[in-house]
């Protein structure tokens, strides 16, 4: 096929299920690369468009396209979306049940799929390694790449083992897709990939539409409140750190008359479902959320980003700060930064990584409780309680769940995501009919399953997302009421009901080592620990820096960018004028009284200090007196 009918047909696909006539500029030479069956390392910032640089070849070419990705959620709701499009995907996870399973496993031998989505456990998993051979593979590709490097954000010990595909299919397409690698990480990727001739595509991460910033305050919540007054009215995401912190905010905003809404993984699905719909819609303006917010979603016009505490890496950033301006138009990324920033985060390493001896103390204590002796154990699954594990044995909750992600990453264990899947219900087209027309018209059963089929479009071809206290309006006063429905119409055959959970289970990997030898590799323990150092130094660099802010991150992730001429260190262009931070402060004071908190709230960071020094150097001269917090002009 020619050039032109290539791009012809690939315009095509995008139109016909997207509703795009063009690729944008950067997404081109991915897409080409994969439609010509090249192995591929694609970097692609966020908004830039990943998933269709993928998603569309794996529609065009016959056989199906697997793809590797992190999390439970971030796979049905792309499935979710594909469907709605026209597209046939579907998704396999831990999370169904077995009969589900095995339908989706006939059906991909069938090639009745363009695209199976399915972690990376699950790929080199013992049972779907035995049906590979029956599969028609198209490509392989992996999202979120940098989880297998130990560089990267979070590191996978199972996403080491992706490229054993190729022991089934030695001349399968790879393709890798993140949206921020730094050199030791794109290094890694090819590597563990074994991706010795891929094609390489790097976009920088510069967006010159978004203006970053970072301002210093004592007062987060008065500078939190000031930056969202400044944007009125228009769309954007506040990140911290803790579920508690979004819930404080959010009523801290909604008390000022701030539309708002938080967003956390603790939340139950059908209240995030709301507020993301509410948010996409505009019926929100801000949503405050923990990092749980934000993959997957595109929203074309967020017009700032606020970290109410500097996040993790600079990495993180990219991604959570990269979610405004997608529609090209002006938008602001803010840090609000604290001098206890780094001490805390100092804390949080300490906290992650608890002493070895608590490691292995909380290994042995694993092993005890569900009568692994030495010598024994692989492939014995439990489920598993977090908080009750830790109350039993007195361990702070904090110190077992470390332990348990260092053991993972050593590979003694894995636990299943601690996941929140909704119900779901399948309704036998062959049953339902008949049920309706002989049953008490008045029943709840009736009047469920009616409501069922009015409201879940297509439920009697698959299984179907359900939300019981949706149902439940109009129906009855009780949700427990909905829930003995649903399960009687499952007993009687009518309905396939498969109600909610957020059960972890606990895998044992390796073979119970004998008492006091066991051992934590570097790679789990001292190597993840200087990661996160590095992390956090490139965070704590970029919030202190006096350089062009889009430079700093283009330069850590290897490019090199002119000044942007709009980030708060390009706006003041000169060094720090002693003069100019003396009458802003005149200015600040003026005659009135004002608080020290709020005087200092707002500076740039590399202007604190001095800020500091000007007011004890007052205060000394009597300028100004400072009483009981307080600031005057002295008369």
């Amino acid at each position: 096929m020619s050039y032109i009918l290539i791009v012809e047909h690939l315009n095509h696909t995008l139109e016909q299920y997207w509703g795009y006539t063009t690729f944008r500029p950067a997404q081109v030479p991915i897409v080409e690369s994969i439609y010509s069956g090249k192995d591929t390392l694609a970097i692609l910032p966020t908004g830039g468009g990943k998933s269709l640089c993928f998603q569309v070849p794996a529609i065009c070419h016959e056989g199906i396209t697997l793809v590797i990705t992190p999390l439970i959620s971030l796979m049905e709701d792309q499935v979710q979306s594909l469907k709605q499009k026209g597209v046939r995907a579907e998704c396999l996870h831990s999370s169904m049940d077995r009969t589900r399973q095995e339908a989706i496993e006939s059906n991909a031998g069938l090639a009745k799929y363009d695209l199976l989505y399915l972690s990376p456990e699950r790929l080199v998993s013992s049972r779907f390694k035995s049906i590979l051979a029956n599969l028609p593979l198209a490509m392989l590709v992996v999202d979120e790449a940098h989880c297998i490097s130990q560089w990267g954000h979070d590191f996978r010990p199972a996403y080491l083992r992706i490229a054993e595909i190729r022991e089934y299919f030695p001349k399968i397409q790879i393709v890798a897709l993140t949206a921020t690698a730094t050199q030791k990480v794109q290094d890694d990727i090819l590597a563990s990939l074994a991706l010795t001739n891929a094609q390489i595509h790097r976009a920088s991460v510069e967006r010159p539409n978004i203006h970053y910033s970072v301002t210093y305050s004592e007062d987060r919540y008065g500078q939190l409140l000031t930056l969202c007054e400044k944007y009125n009215n228009r769309s954007g995401i506040i990140y911290v750190r803790s579920r508690k912190g979004t819930q404080k905010i959010t009523q801290l905003l909604v008390d000022k008359g701030i539309s708002a809404a938080p967003y956390h993984a603790g939340l139950k699905a059908l209240t995030k479902q709301k507020t993301q719909t509410a948010w996409l819609k505009g019926e929100i303006q801000i949503v405050v959320a923990t990092n749980a917010f934000g993959m997957g979603i595109d929203k074309p016009d967020v017009r700032f980003v606020l970290h109410y505490e500097s996040p993790p890496s600079l990495e993180d950033y990219v991604q959570e700060a990269g979610r405004a301006g997608r529609d090209g138009e002006e938008a602001h990324a803010v840090i609000v930064f604290h001098e206890g920033d780094k001490s805390k985060k100092q804390k949080q390493l300490e906290q992650r990584f608890p002493p070895k001896s608590v490691v292995k103390e909380v290994y042995t204590k694993l092993c005890n409780t569900y009568s692994i002796a030495p010598g024994h154990g692989p492939g014995h699954a439990y489920i598993f309680d977090l908080r009750s594990f830790a109350l039993q044995h007195d361990i702070s909750l904090d110190q077992v769940y470390f332990s348990l992600k260092i053991l993972i990453q050593a590979g003694y264990i894995h636990i299943t995501e601690n996941y929140h899947r909704p119900s779901r219900v399948w309704v036998y087209p062959d049953t339902y009919r008949q049920f309706l027309n002989e049953q008490d018209k008045d029943s709840l059963e009736v009047k469920l399953l009616t409501k069922l089929l009015r409201v879940y479009d297509g439920i009697y071809y698959d299984y179907t997302r359900i939300y019981e206290q949706q149902l439940m309006q109009s129906l009855t006063d009780s949700i427990d009421d909905v829930k003995k429905a649903l399960r009687r119409l499952h007993t009687y055959e009518i309905i396939a009901y498969q109600e909610e959970n957020d059960k972890s289970f606990l895998t044992f990997i390796y073979k119970r080592p004998d008492f006091d030898k066991l051992t934590l590799p570097k790679s789990a323990y001292e190597h993840r620990r200087t990661v996160m150092e590095d992390h956090m130094s490139s965070i704590l660099d970029y919030c202190v820096s006096e350089e062009c802010r889009q430079q700093l991150m283009n330069q850590y992730f290897g490019f090199d960018v002119q000044p942007c001429g709009v980030c708060d260190n390009c706006q003041r262009q000169h060094p720090i004028s002693e003069v100019r931070v003396s009458e802003e402060l005149t200015r600040r004071i003026q005659s009135q009284t004002t608080t020290l908190q709020n005087i200092l709230q707002g500076w740039q960071v590399n202007e604190i200090d001095l800020v500091k020094s000007i007011l004890k150097e007052w205060e000394s001269e009597k300028v100004i007196t400072i009483h009981n917090n307080t600031i005057t002009f002295s008369e």
